[in-house]
């Protein structure tokens, strides 16, 4: 603060106010005034103390059901001084984790502290103490060893406070509800104050004024906001989100995601894909399994509707087994000439699945119908005109959530999770290895009938055409 004054005999005088260097640390690192005046006289309040050691414990709370209006997840973080009423909330936002919470506590408890204190720091959480004390054995500012670390803002913001202030901070784990009060009152603290953020936007810890008082020579950001975790794992968590997103919204899928998404067991979905794909696909037998499966799932198998958007040398030609309708991947599933073979496929299903069930000894024994109209519900004459549903379903690896339900009240939760992933499986593989096998070698067959020949295939689609044998025979005498 400047001030200008002066009397009849002298001169116009300079008075210059400076706050102390605690205080100015807090200005220069927490934007919102609500927080910043609470700090100070939490501040003012800790050194009449005049303690050369505090115990403070602090909690952070992570609720993922907590958004606010912007669609963020807010984590609330509180602290509380031992054997006094001194305590403080706060919140943060973005990059949500039980971590970052607790770091965000342990910040704003240091600001408070006076210079050279001796700081006894109370937390639950491992994590947070194992990153302080990596930071603070880094010498010095070194942005390719920070950015491999989640909360790396934080905690620069925390470790440049001890050397700032010269505090001598001690690092305590405390067990989690294990009857502590005082760690107890700030995990009161740190939930409540997640309610709050929720009504009142200013008691949220922005990073940018933190930032602008740190001397990092830049900071990667992302739709102007700082990435405060592992730069490369963001990178492959927003690329694989991009790449998500588009699958998500394609034509054959887009039903599912945006109307249908809680009506699937989708743990089944992905442990079925994942038992073949990355590091389990290392032979080449996996690898023809993952790429069919990928077109099942995705309309892609070379049905006579697929290759038409490729080739129109096929666009006369019906379907190769029963010859009367348009093939398509629904068209198989209720083909006059597929259904023995896909008898078969569920029979050998059943059969296998019985065997399993058998093997975990169950006090009520399953019958074979009784499985049967639980996994293929249009085998229930209730259902029975959900057979193309059921059968597509089991092709792009879907389990519905009442099939789950219904084996979890017949078998167990654990149980359960085996037989809808085996049958999935085994679907696939009877699907593959009995009914396409003998639909490929029929469509090459229908192939010949039709005229349409290897080197025909590799031509450019719009100067095929498909000559009868009459044509041909005449063509030839020309």
């Amino acid at each position: 603060m400047v001030k200008l004054f002066s009397t009849e005999n002298e001169h116009p005088v300079l008075e210059i106010k400076i706050d102390k260097l605690e205080i100015e640390i807090i200005q220069n690192r927490i934007s919102s005034t609500i927080l910043q005046d609470k700090l100070i006289q939490h501040h003012d309040n800790m050194t009449k103390l005049h303690i050369n050691e505090l115990h403070i414990y602090t909690d952070g709370s992570l609720n993922l059901n907590s958004i606010n209006g912007y669609n963020q997840i807010i984590m609330g973080a509180g602290w509380i001084v031992k054997n006094t009423e001194i305590d403080f909330t706060c919140e943060i936002t973005y990059f949500p984790s039980s971590t970052r919470p607790e770091l965000l506590a342990i910040l704003t408890a240091l600001l408070t502290v006076p210079i050279n204190n001796n700081t006894h720091i109370y937390t639950d959480s491992q994590s947070a103490i194992d990153s302080i004390n990596n930071m603070l054995q880094l010498k010095g500012i070194i942005e390719r060893k920070l950015f491999k670390q989640n909360n790396y803002i934080l905690l620069y913001a925390i470790v440049d406070l001890v050397y700032i202030k010269k505090i001598n901070l001690i690092l305590h784990k405390v067990k989690g509800h294990s009857g502590c009060i005082w760690n107890d009152k700030a995990d009161k603290l740190a939930k409540k104050e997640s309610e709050l953020a929720l009504e009142n936007k200013d008691r949220i810890v922005d990073l940018k004024l933190i930032l602008n008082n740190s001397n990092f020579e830049f900071i990667p950001k992302w739709s102007e906001v700082c990435i405060d975790k592992q730069i490369r794992k963001f990178c492959a968590q927003i690329s694989d989100a991009i790449y998500e997103a588009n699958w998500s919204c394609n034509k054959y899928w887009s039903d599912i995601f945006i109307d249908q998404h809680k009506n699937w067991y989708w743990d089944a979905h992905w442990e079925t894909t994942k038992r073949v794909n990355h590091f389990s696909c290392n032979f080449f037998k996996t690898n023809d399994e993952l790429i069919h499966i990928i077109k099942c799932q995705n309309n892609l198998l070379s049905t006579i509707d697929n290759l038409k958007h490729r080739l129109n040398i096929y666009n006369n030609l019906l379907c190769p087994i029963c010859n009367k309708e348009e093939e398509t991947l629904k068209h198989l599933t209720i083909c006059e000439g597929t259904q023995e073979n896909f008898e078969v496929i569920e029979n050998q299903i059943i059969t296998k699945i019985l065997k399993i069930i058998k093997k975990h000894n169950l006090k009520n024994n399953i019958s074979y119908n009784e499985l049967k109209k639980i996994l293929f519900k249009y085998k229930d004459e209730v259902t029975s005109e959900l057979k193309e549903k059921n059968r597509v379903e089991l092709t792009r690896e879907l389990i519905s959530s009442s099939i789950m339900m219904n084996l979890q009240q017949k078998t167990s939760r654990k149980l359960s999770k085996i037989i809808t992933n085996k049958t999935i499986n085994l679907f696939h593989k009877f699907f593959r290895s009995i009914l396409w096998k003998q639909r490929c070698e029929k469509m090459q067959q229908h192939e010949r009938d039709a005229g349409i020949s290897q080197a025909a295939k590799k031509r450019n689609t719009n100067s095929i055409q498909i000559l009868s044998p009459n044509t041909q025979t005449n063509n030839n005498r020309k």
